[in-house]
């Protein structure tokens, strides 16, 4: 079972609602803190269905609990229980065989109660199972309280059974019965090997202590409260009157025992009806700290008595607060630890349509709200560096932009442009192509400026005749027709004595069509040595 981040076990009781919060982690626990309210009328039939919300209400209106995993109880007394042996042990089965192996045992419809089951004997391929009955409209009620009072319950244990769980962090005997003797009624559980195995509610208990002394001395039953609370030496015998209640109570928890024992633990009897099998009998409840009820109900059941002590500090760590009384928050301790790695006792009523409904988006909202703070952080500071870059991006962009269009109205004066950049790509374009037609070459002379000394070269006497001229770059060709083959070796002599022509070349002398003539081509070739290289 997965830890959670905190488990409330919310004790509905009677007299006061207690709780208790555990914060159980992979390695150590925080004190939990406990926390108690006596309800507005404690003494009341239970006849009001908003009476417990609006204390429940008040309740957490005075502490301060995480409510996101709530485990609660439906009372003892509403709750029915059978042992039951089958021939399997699969679960799925057992689902099907259980609710038609008790319908013919209760006075209601199947569809009628809820019924959860655990299991407590495996013998060969089948085995015993303890389920655990109560009426639909018991775990509607229980819901509808806790709601009106803002309270989404997560689990819905047995009130009685759920005291099994107490064996995660208190030192139990082997085989205890565990009495938690409350306001309204007593329930009684049998613990073997640290798991609840029965139980039995018996409707004797604190409050009809108080009405006995209040009937007897003829005060308020608050005032009965009071005084039995005060008497700090031995309320049994200072009151008399307790006497027949514990006679009772002690009678219920015999009969309880003799007919357990011997279907669990195969029990004798000693002589005289003395109760054998059982180590101890353990008290926990409000009412367990009565002045003098340990020696009392140990006389009358002849088991060692004494109230549950001290937790111990194992796998849970320290989970209790040290001026904690075990004795008063055990029933609340018990269904905190119910939802632990553990726990004995798995039951839950909330099934079906009573099923709890995971919210999600609360989940999300609550545990990753940290990280939820800390990524809309990190986005704020991601969009200010990306915004502040944005903007010296834009600032620098600018300047470049305010440089070009000065560089480029020192180049180009008188030619504004409010795209300077696209404006000097265009005007060097021109220029090169101006450039590519005209010839701009090393000697500084343009292509016509060449052909004009060229013709300042060649004498009057050299009788030559340009036909066609070629200009590409830094070679310039030209088909020349003269007289003689002796008219393209003189001109090739006086064009080498010009700097310019220094590399010209005369090729493809031939004779021309009807032997007048000769034509050769001339070739100017005006790169400079570095360019040649």
């Amino acid at each position: 079972m997965p830890f959670n981040k905190s488990i409330v076990g919310l004790d509905l009781g009677a007299h006061a609602i207690k709780s208790v919060q555990l914060h159980p982690s992979l390695r150590e626990s925080e004190p939990a803190p406990l926390y108690s309210m006596r309800r507005d009328d404690p003494f009341d039939d239970g006849s009001d269905p908003d009476a417990l919300s609006e204390d429940v209400e008040r309740f957490l209106g005075q502490h301060e609990l995480d409510l996101d995993h709530v485990v609660t109880a439906i009372d003892g007394n509403k709750i029915s229980l059978r042992r039951l042996t089958f021939p399997f042990r699969d679960r799925r089965k057992l689902n099907q065989a259980i609710p038609f192996a008790v319908e013919g045992e209760i006075p209601f419809e199947l569809e009628d109660i809820v019924i959860d089951w655990m299991s407590l004997v495996e013998v060969g391929a089948g085995g015993e199972v303890l389920a655990a009955l109560t009426r639909r409209e018991n775990v509607a009620s229980r819901l509808a309280e806790l709601q009106m009072a803002g309270v989404e319950p997560r689990t819905i244990e047995a009130e009685g059974l759920v005291l099994g769980n107490l064996s995660a962090l208190f030192d139990l005997p082997t085989r205890c019965l565990i009495v938690d003797l409350g306001h309204r009624k007593t329930n009684i559980v049998l613990v073997v090997n640290g798991r609840a195995v029965n139980a039995h509610a018996i409707p004797v208990a604190g409050a009809a202590f108080s009405k006995a002394i209040a009937k007897t001395r003829g005060c308020s039953i608050d005032e009965a409260e009071e005084r039995k609370c005060q008497e700090t030496d031995n309320a049994v015998a200072a009151f008399p009157e307790l006497e027949p209640l514990l006679g009772r109570l002690s009678r219920e928890i015999v009969r309880f025992l003799d007919a357990t024992l011997g279907q669990i633990l195969e029990g004798d009897e000693g002589e005289e009806g003395e109760i054998t099998g059982i180590d101890d009998v353990i008290l926990v409840g409000g009412s367990a700290r009565l002045a003098g009820i340990e020696a009392a109900l140990e006389d009358l059941i002849g088991i060692p008595t004494s109230c549950i002590g001290e937790p111990r500090e194992g796998e849970l760590g320290p989970v209790l607060d040290e001026e904690a009384d075990p004795v008063l928050f055990a029933p609340a301790i018990a269904l905190a630890l119910r939802s632990t790695p553990k726990a004995t006792s798995r039951l839950d009523f909330r099934q079906n349509e009573f099923a709890y409904r995971t919210n999600y988006l609360q989940i999300l909202s609550q545990d990753l709200r940290p990280t939820a703070i800390l990524a809309a952080t990190a986005a704020g500071l991601a969009l200010l560096s990306f915004g502040t870059s944005l903007v010296l991006e834009s600032s620098r962009a600018g300047d470049l932009e305010d440089r070009a269009r000065a560089l480029y109205s020192e180049v180009l004066p008188g030619s504004p442009s409010d795209n300077p950049v696209p404006a000097m790509t265009r005007a060097l374009r021109e220029a090169q192509n101006r450039a590519d037609f005209l010839g701009i070459y090393g000697t500084d002379l343009s292509a016509v400026d060449l052909l004009a000394e060229l013709s300042r070269r060649i004498p009057p006497d050299v009788k030559v005749k340009f036909e066609d001229i070629n200009i590409d770059r830094r070679v310039v060709k030209i088909k020349v027709l003269g007289e003689s083959y002796q008219a393209a070796d003189r001109l090739k002599s006086l064009l080498a004595k010009a700097p310019p022509f220094a590399n010209a070349e005369v090729d493809k002398v031939k004779s021309t069509r009807g032997g007048q003539g000769t034509s050769f081509n001339l070739t100017l070739n005006l790169a400079t040595e570095g360019e040649a290289s």
